[in-house]
């Protein structure tokens, strides 16, 4: 059974980037958003403290392209909860919110069409898409949560490829690298957290809490795109965080 997920391309999709220095990955990632059809798009570039020459070359390459693009000065650590929080705060006018690394890169053209179509309905949470590794292995295609052994602690990961990965269906959670949702679904949450999961599991939190609202969370195989995992934000120690995570979703998590 497959509703009428055509969405209204009249609504406005608010994609908001984070990026420090690699413009080569956020030149590429603008471009491929700039081939989204059927979807009006306003961007936000969030700069964290990228020299000089890296960030002339991100504004220059933006004056390429009609939809709206602000670039957005950030000059502190990077916390990633915090640049989503006030940018939808402060500057995002659309009745969607779409959170993109500047290392993923669509492949398709009327991706955020069919997510905005699907995140339309009053029961949908959030709606990701397929990742796939540089060489094609299947690197997302939703969370997965596994026991974590003689720690007892769940660890919550991606999962990859399934007999699943191909097809649109729901999962226990997406990626913030690409992931889309109603402000409205953002707001009532109250965005992300910009204290105790500011750049790990701060998306993990936002699907449980969409869960503990009955609603659901989809990810569109039908769609994917490139993600060089990790590779702007690097490795983080993030043990206090599943701590935080087991403490306060126990009820999901068991």
């Amino acid at each position: 059974v497959c509703p009428d997920i055509k969405a209204n391309d009249s609504e406005l999709v608010s994609a908001v980037v984070c990026f420090k220095n690699q413009a080569d990955w956020t030149i590429r990632c603008i471009r491929a958003l700039a081939l989204q059809e059927d979807v009006s798009l306003e961007l936000f570039l969030v700069n964290n403290r990228s020299n000089a020459n890296e960030l002339r070359r991100v504004r220059e390459a933006v004056l390429a392209y009609k939809f709206p693009c602000k670039i957005i000065d950030y000059d502190a650590p990077f916390n990633f909860a915090h640049m989503h929080n006030r940018v939808v705060r402060e500057c995002a006018k659309g009745r969607y919110i779409f959170a993109l690394n500047n290392d993923v890169f669509l492949h398709h053209t009327k991706t955020l069409r069919d997510m905005a179509g699907w995140a339309q309905f009053d029961w949908v949470g959030t709606v990701g898409i397929m990742l796939r590794y540089e060489y094609g292995a299947v690197q997302h295609s939703g969370f997965a949560a596994r026991f974590g052994g003689q720690s007892r602690l769940v660890r919550i990961g991606n999962a990859g490829d399934s007999a699943f990965a191909c097809e649109d269906h729901e999962v226990f959670g997406n990626t913030f690298a690409a992931c889309l949702m109603k402000r409205s679904t953002y707001e009532s949450i109250g965005g992300l957290r910009e204290l105790e999961m500011m750049n790990g599991f701060g998306d993990v939190v936002f699907n449980f809490e969409c869960l503990r609202r009955g609603l659901k969370n989809l990810c569109l195989g039908s769609h994917d795109a490139t993600h060089l995992e990790s590779a702007s934000r690097g490795l983080d120690y993030e043990y206090w965080e599943e701590c935080a995570l087991e403490r306060k979703y126990p009820d999901i998590l068991q």
